[in-house]
């Protein structure tokens, strides 16, 4: 019955894609600073089923478990996407900022999130680069999509 959630549990780890931005600051940076920026896909799509559990609640509890497990010293923070108005390919929020203590909060949000709308990819990326380019230090940027661009 769960062969399939486990293999879309993997799916999803597997598109934990992580890209790194080389940061525009010297490399005098003391204790080197590490930033990362999740972009959630909450499109449509992830209301699919996959034996009997829905997608988005697989991602939510990778997703929370992947938070819990960060050293205290990182930065986080979170962009989702399709979770607002079903057919709006400029549905991206910056849902919680990049910091430090927020990971109760980072929970929170995620878990309160619905699977409604868009799979805008490239807007989201374009915006978690413009937000993340910024910070000092190593920027992490990691999108969890259970699909392609539909915009």
């Amino acid at each position: 019955m769960f062969r399939n959630a486990n293999l879309l549990l993997n799916t999803l780890l597997i598109l934990f894609t992580a890209i790194t931005i080389i940061p525009a600051t010297p490399f005098s940076v003391r204790a080197e600073e590490v930033n990362k920026l999740l972009i959630i896909d909450v499109s449509g799509s992830m209301r699919a089923r996959i034996d009997n559990m829905k997608k988005m609640d697989i991602a939510k509890k990778v997703i929370c478990e992947y938070v819990k497990g960060l050293p205290a010293s990182d930065n986080v923070g979170v962009i989702a996407y399709g979770h607002r108005r079903k057919s709006d390919c400029d549905d991206v929020e910056y849902l919680v900022p990049i910091g430090k203590n927020n990971r109760q909060q980072i929970i929170s949000k995620i878990m309160a999130l619905k699977a409604r709308g868009k799979t805008p990819i490239a807007k989201s990326l374009s915006k978690a680069v413009e937000i993340i380019e910024k910070k000092p230090g190593k920027n992490v940027i990691i999108l969890v999509s259970d699909g392609r661009e539909s915009c």
